[in-house]
């Protein structure tokens, strides 16, 4: 598989998207909304996965006299 497969499938799928109709300005700021759509949605979920961990074990703050 050398560098002619590559340019194969680059073909292939540049004709794909052609037969779209679309132009590469819509195509790029497609591309640009899905991405930070999934950014924005990995961030959220993290969020909530360290909010959920905070509630599973709050933090407890040490006395000054309990000090091992």
């Amino acid at each position: 598989m050398g560098y002619g497969h590559a340019m194969r499938v680059h073909h292939l799928r540049h004709k794909e998207v052609s037969s779209l109709n679309f132009s590469d300005f819509p195509y790029g700021i497609t591309v640009t909304v899905i991405g930070m759509g999934v950014t924005f949605a990995t961030l959220a979920l993290l969020a909530c996965i360290c909010i959920g961990l905070r509630k599973i074990f709050p933090y407890k703050e040490e006395e000054e006299g309990q000090k091992e």
